[in-house]
């Protein structure tokens, strides 16, 4: 991979979260609550972008910033997965992943401080949202949301999640080593793997905000007296 097709890479990642911003800030009276929460991600997401562009342009490390990005990308899809799933179940499960991160996060910056990069805690990150959003489709599928008009941007959403967060695991595990070990260039062809599946992960997320509210609930009388309406969110 040439450095102009990487470099070509890394601009795309950064420019991408543009579409998802802009489907969310002209949608943002019609989103439910969940979707809300998946907008803040990617506002929190555009600054990030902005703040590492000019701390890269100035030669400085980048690491603070990445780190405290995806303390606040897993609280804010905490919110999210409350949101979807552990608002009607499971709830232990949330408190136990949410305590076991903020445990492992205040432990790693005490030992490590916050200035460098905590790729494992990335990757713990990674861990604990796909959990919750295999936990999410497992809902879907115990207690059907016959009625929910935003179950295809729940689902798109989902999937974006745990596809950026899977397939840039074992990248976030050696992250510390790729960033400050391995020479520039390297470093950069490494990192456009992650940067491909940015790209991915935010297309989903515009491709969600634009399929909310559009599916279309057509139950006959037969159905609807079949419904049971507990089960119902």
């Amino acid at each position: 991979m040439t450095p102009a097709v990487i470099e070509t890479i890394k601009t795309i990642s950064i420019l991408s979260v543009l579409g998802p911003l802009a489907l969310y800030i002209l949608k943002i009276k019609q989103l439910p609550r969940e979707n809300q929460v998946v907008g803040v991600l990617v506002v929190i997401s555009a600054i990030t972008e902005v703040i590492i562009a000019v701390q890269v342009y100035a030669n400085k490390v980048t690491a603070t910033v990445t780190n405290l990005y995806f303390l606040c990308a897993f609280i804010v899809l905490c919110f999210y997965y409350y949101e979807v799933v552990f608002k009607f179940r499971s709830k232990l499960y949330f408190a136990s992943g949410l305590t076991i991160y903020l445990l492992s996060f205040l432990l790693v910056v005490f030992i490590k401080g916050i200035n460098v990069f905590h790729g494992e805690l990335w990757a713990l990150t990674g861990l604990i949202l796909v959990i919750f959003g295999i936990m999410y489709n497992n809902y879907q599928v115990e207690k059907p949301p016959l009625l929910d008009k935003n179950l295809y941007s729940g689902l798109i959403f989902n999937a974006a999640i745990m596809f950026y967060f899977s397939f840039n695991f074992f990248l976030f595990l050696i992250a510390n080593y790729v960033l400050t070990e391995l020479s520039a260039e390297m470093a950069r062809m490494a990192w456009a793997f992650h940067n491909v599946n940015n790209i991915i992960k935010n297309i989903a997320f515009a491709f969600g905000f634009y399929y909310t509210n559009r599916r279309r609930v057509n139950l006959t009388a037969e159905e609807v007296e079949r419904i049971q309406w507990k089960n119902l969110r």
